[in-house]
């Protein structure tokens, strides 16, 4: 059991997590095809769970992709600022590549459970 004098894990910010109350989700965003030149897509995601109702959860997301290719490096993934809720978030890809990439995309949310029914 964790508590504010007896932390669960080490960390460099002053946090932790009660034990029972953090409830962590990740998922894989399969690739949307996208093409080049500058363009941009917003992507719904939806919770396998949903959240505690009024909570906003975090929500950091990432490439799932191995590419070694250096114009990859112009490509460029974010949550929308406001867009995250106890259901989902909208995922925003930016191709700045000149070809058409191709990428998944990887999150991990964190938030207060739903209660169970």
């Amino acid at each position: 059991r964790s508590t504010q004098g007896n932390p669960l894990f080490e960390s460099d910010y002053p946090g932790y997590f009660y034990n029972g109350i953090a409830n962590i989700q990740a998922g894989v965003i399969e690739p949307v095809g996208m093409t080049g030149g500058g363009n941009c897509v917003d992507i719904p995601v939806t919770f396998d769970q949903p959240f505690a109702d009024g909570c906003v959860p975090v929500v950091v997301a990432g490439f799932q992709s191995v590419s070694t290719a250096a114009p990859f490096g112009r490509c460029c993934v974010a949550v929308l600022s406001g867009s995250v809720t106890n259901t989902g978030f909208i995922l925003r890809f930016y191709n700045g590549d000149c070809v058409g990439r191709n990428p998944a995309f990887s999150y991990i949310a964190l938030g207060t459970p739903a209660p169970a029914i």
